[in-house]
């Protein structure tokens, strides 16, 4: 994942957990006024403490969230063990609140529900059977300290009652929560024809190089650039020499054949040069036989260098090819961006550079004046 779409997702999380913040906050509010209210029968340290307990906890997640460390767990989100946290602070609540119980039995529900944002079918499943197996363990261990403050009736009530609606929570999260799922696997498969789409509309179909339209964007941000900060760059028109010839000896299938083995050759040769280990060129077709090298944060010279490599690099092809197959030298214009010039100028004395070339006998770089 990218730098930008992980730091996307820690935001995302951090918002999660505010939500889950928040809802601390009013179950313990009204924990307390139920308390001031005489229906909660604990100490007013007990109250304390309880308060103490449940937002230091929720310190920890904020930290290990805010610090980036979540990100060593299999489970970034960390959304089980807040649930796990969350739930056992309910039983709390629920373990003090005597004959107000109802009221904080629904924080159960309230915490499953937030296991939508995260949870697949079978991680809502086992936090709901651990949600009610805690519940009955809690009513257990009552019964067994023989704590008269509810009837038989009551605890077969709300054991039955909150076993059916945990279930329907689960079941609903699990439906929520397995759309979420499916739907995020369609965005991931509609991302990748989007890529695809943007990949064909970028690239030309025979060489697999930028089109002409992505080359002529780039020039313009180079140029931008270039305006903004005096860097140097330059452009280098190329052109397979006697190619027309090779399509009328030929035929055009074998022209295509051509063109598209010298741009495989010479990407593989961009990717070996040190000089672009440092910069972004940018190489492209620029219409029929010929090509279209950016250079950023090169001068005349460095351009010349690379131009030339290039071009002795087509010819090692044309003196080691293993068949009779034919292939083309190649010919360049060269041209410096001069501080201030348009696009139409540059391009214009690189292309005279490169006419310059072929009228001298073409396998050969020219450089364009000022």
């Amino acid at each position: 994942m990218s730098g930008e779409g992980a730091e996307r997702r820690q935001r995302l999380r951090l918002r999660r957990f505010f939500m889950s913040f928040a809802s601390y906050a009013m179950w313990y509010l009204i924990a307390v006024a139920c308390w001031e209210a005489g229906l909660i029968d604990v100490s007013g340290l007990t109250v304390t403490l309880t308060g103490v307990g449940i937002f230091s906890s929720q310190l920890i997640f904020y930290a290990l969230i805010r610090s980036g460390a979540n990100l060593r767990f299999r489970d970034p989100s960390l959304t089980v063990s807040q649930m796990v946290v969350a739930l056992a602070w309910a039983l709390v609540l629920i373990a003090v609140s005597r004959e107000i119980r109802g009221v904080f039995l629904t924080v159960y529900m309230v915490t499953l529900l937030f296991g939508i944002f995260a949870l697949d079918k079978r991680q809502f499943l086992f936090t709901g059977l651990g949600a009610y197996i805690g519940y009955v363990a809690l009513v257990l261990a009552e019964r067994m300290r023989g704590v008269e403050y509810f009837s038989d009736g009551y605890y077969i009530v709300s054991v039955v009652v909150l076993g059916g609606v945990l279930l329907w929570t689960t079941m609903f999260g699990s439906y929520v929560s397995d759309l979420r799922y499916r739907l995020q696997a369609r965005n991931e498969e509609l991302e990748k024809v989007l890529v695809q789409m943007r990949e064909l509309a970028d690239r030309d179909d025979l060489t697999g190089l930028f089109n002409r339209r992505v080359s002529m964007d780039a020039l313009r941000r180079l140029k931008a650039r270039a305006d903004r900060t005096h860097e140097p760059f330059s452009v280098c028109i190329i052109d397979l020499d006697h190619f027309k010839t090779v399509n009328d000896e030929y035929g055009h299938l074998t022209g295509d054949r051509v063109l598209a083995e010298f741009s495989a050759a010479m990407t593989q040769e961009l990717r070996e040069m040190d000089f672009f280990a440092r910069s972004d060129p940018s190489f492209g077709r620029y219409g029929g036989e010929e090509f279209i090298l950016l250079l950023p944060g090169a001068d005349i010279e460095g351009a010349h260098r690379c131009a030339e490599r290039l071009r002795n690099r087509q010819e090692e092809r044309l003196q080691h090819r293993s068949d009779s197959s034919p292939t083309c030298t190649l010919s360049a214009g060269i041209a410096q961006y001069v501080y201030g010039e348009d696009i139409e100028s540059l391009l214009r004395r690189a292309d005279r550079a490169l006419y310059a070339a072929k009228h001298e006998g073409r396998n050969r770089v020219r450089v364009a004046e000022v």
